[in-house]
């Protein structure tokens, strides 16, 4: 009952934002360059598109939350440095064009849960305390220091 509670908590922050700014997958999917880019604090398609695709190449922009932030301009950044793009603006059609090259698959797509999947595996217990590998720090200096001796 408390993993359906929490799972529709989560599922719902999660979606909420994006319905509020009217994206769904076929908006994502078909979103493409604009010169002038969304204000820092507004859900785009656009974003999220550009989040995800910097997302499959590795450079991650943070959280994919349709707002260009300041960790997605610096993967920006990062991606278009690592192209030998002109990196002076957060987005440029070059930069745009390189990053969209790098998957035909889908930004978003539908897929439904089987029953397979809804099966598991899942943890069927919890290690005890006992189990868990304690890490213990003691201080370097506890370590290597000898008591100093007043002379």
């Amino acid at each position: 009952m408390i993993r359906l509670l929490v799972a529709t908590i989560l599922s719902t922050w999660l979606v909420f934002p994006a319905l509020g700014a009217g994206l769904d997958a076929a908006a994502i999917n078909g979103a493409e360059y604009r010169a002038k880019l969304p204000a820092d604090d507004k859900v785009d398609a656009v974003v999220v598109k550009l989040q995800v695709l910097l997302d499959r190449v590795r450079f991650s922009p943070g959280e994919i939350d349709g707002k260009l932030g300041e960790n997605a301009q610096k993967a920006l950044k990062a991606f278009a440095e690592a192209k030998g793009l002109a990196s002076d603006k957060v987005l440029t059609p070059e930069i745009w064009k390189a990053l969209v090259g790098t998957s035909g698959d889908p930004v978003i797509t539908d897929y439904k849960i089987s029953r397979s999947d809804a099966q598991g595996p899942y943890l069927v217990y919890e290690p005890s305390r006992s189990h868990r590998r304690e890490v213990s720090y003691e201080p370097r200096a506890a370590r290597c220091a000898e008591p100093r001796q007043e002379i």
